[in-house]
């Protein structure tokens, strides 16, 4: 726990891995070994799947076991990240849409630039506030300058 931090956890894997050979019987490292990585890869990034590999060809026997269930955890966390990032993207693009609709609503017709540059803001809190300033203002000219101005903040 205390290597966490430390730039040499991925060399402490192997010695962990070392040191409970040595020490324990085959099943119970082996055991230890999946409670102690699972712990690692969920607690930091600084270990690479190359580490965890080269660890486990550290064991006689039983860390193919250990490795296909670090694959299957992979998989899950990269399944996840997806599935979050197109979350993301979708309430994105509906908070952008949302936006479009209600200067056109306060405002009619907007042109497709003013659209487009909407489109381009990636911040939902920036494009949130720009919706509460929509029924605020009294003409388009000055939600256009609010727009130039969270697009030139977001540089």
């Amino acid at each position: 726990c205390k290597a966490l931090n430390s730039p040499n956890l991925p060399n402490y894997v192997i010695d962990l891995v070392d040191a409970f050979v040595k020490t324990l019987d085959s099943s119970t490292a082996i055991e230890y070994i999946e409670i102690f990585f699972n712990y690692l890869m969920s607690s930091s990034e600084k270990i690479s799947k190359e580490t965890f590999e080269k660890a486990l060809s550290r064991l006689p026997e039983g860390g193919e076991r250990i490795m296909n269930t670090l694959a299957e955890q992979w998989m899950k966390e990269g399944e996840q990240k997806g599935e979050q990032k197109g979350e993301q993207k979708g309430k994105l693009e509906r908070t952008q849409e949302m936006l479009i609709s209600a200067v056109q609503y306060k405002f009619g017709i907007i042109t497709p630039t003013l659209a487009s540059k909407m489109r381009s803001i990636q911040s939902i809190e920036s494009l949130d506030g720009l919706f509460s300033q929509v029924f605020k203002l009294e003409d388009n000219k000055e939600f256009i300058n609010l727009v130039d101005e969270v697009l030139n903040g977001e540089e």
